[in-house]
């Protein structure tokens, strides 16, 4: 199955898009500086269709808890992608994402969330 030409060049600019932030958390750990450690494994050239597919529904605010976890049983045979989704995790565990994410996650722990946003 051939994969439409809008999603190659949308896979594409993921790639470019994850080597940027790859190369910026790299630059801060050859200066020694706080950096995520997820994109020293990352290679986005092993990202697809699928990564698109969760990456742009976290974008959007419509990743479901049920689809995250689906992911990363199906991701976690390639360790890229399992850092990748990794990753992703995290942004979801931000307070401005688990209140859409997990709202009732966000309203049991609000506090912690407003503190640390």
């Amino acid at each position: 199955m051939e994969i439409p030409i809008n999603k190659i060049e949308k896979i594409s600019a993921l790639r470019q898009s994850v080597q940027k932030i790859k190369e910026g958390e790299l630059a801060k750990k050859a200066k020694k500086e706080t950096y995520n450690p997820h994109f020293d494994g990352i290679n986005p050239e092993e990202l697809d269709e699928i990564d698109l597919e969760i990456y742009e529904k976290i974008a959007n605010k419509l990743l479901t808890r049920e689809e995250l976890e689906k992911y990363q049983k199906e991701k976690y045979n390639n360790e890229s992608r399992k850092l990748f989704a990794a990753w992703m995790n995290n942004q979801l565990m931000r307070g401005e994402n688990v209140k859409w994410f997990d709202p009732k996650e966000y309203e049991e722990n609000k506090e912690i969330y407003e503190s640390i946003d």
